[in-house]
């Protein structure tokens, strides 16, 4: 958290299952400072049930990419997002 505060990247790989808070509690986190608010967040994680899927997206998650990770569906998603988040800081250049 202090990192993406400090020096905001463009994008954030969130695994949903980390050691001391989940994956959830990170995004609302995120989510909730302005320095952080902005950033497209994607879900990462083993569990590939579809109501994980859904439950990440109506949390506010930007993507969603199960593990073992599919490398051209990750560059896909992340062509994608800094696309729409680069037309949303600069939307007429």
């Amino acid at each position: 958290m202090e990192y993406a505060r400090s020096a905001p990247p463009d994008l954030i790989l969130l695994d949903l299952h980390l050691p001391d808070i989940s994956g959830f509690n990170v995004l609302e986190q995120l989510r909730s400072l302005c320095a952080t608010a902005h950033i497209p967040v994607v879900a990462v994680t083993a569990n590939t049930q579809e109501d994980t899927h859904e439950r990440a997206l109506t949390a506010g998650f930007d993507g969603f990419l199960s593990k073992p990770l599919n490398l051209s569906h990750l560059q896909e998603l992340i062509d994608q997002l800094l696309a729409r988040q680069n037309w949303l800081t600069h939307p007429f250049s």
